[in-house]
């Protein structure tokens, strides 16, 4: 899959993209095109990488501790519903009033 997000880049002129996902990509298997451990090295920096975010996820959404970014998220959804509730409520009796005259 990165190999295709090299292409595009690549398509695209961003020289910049293409070379940060071709460091990405998994190195082949094929010994005469590989240099010395590039493999195990992409491999345990994915693993590492994998358990790094593995950890970040187990701590969103513990009790108290739900993590900043969600607490934020919840009180700017509940303000959205508030204000949608109060305009809704603001439309309709306008209309209420209207219909009266």
């Amino acid at each position: 899959a990165l190999s295709g997000i090299v292409l595009v880049c690549t398509a695209l002129n961003d020289a910049t993209g293409a070379r940060l996902w071709a460091e990405r990509r998994l190195p082949p298997l094929i010994p005469e095109h590989t240099s010395g451990d590039r493999r195990v090295k992409w491999i345990t920096r994915a693993l590492n990488d994998a358990a790094g975010n593995l950890d970040k996820a187990s701590k969103v959404g513990r009790g108290k501790e739900i993590g900043k970014e969600e607490t934020e998220f919840r009180t700017f959804r509940a303000k959205m519903q508030k204000m949608a509730v109060e305009e809704e409520n603001r439309r309709s009796k306008s209309n209420d009033g209207g219909e009266k005259n």
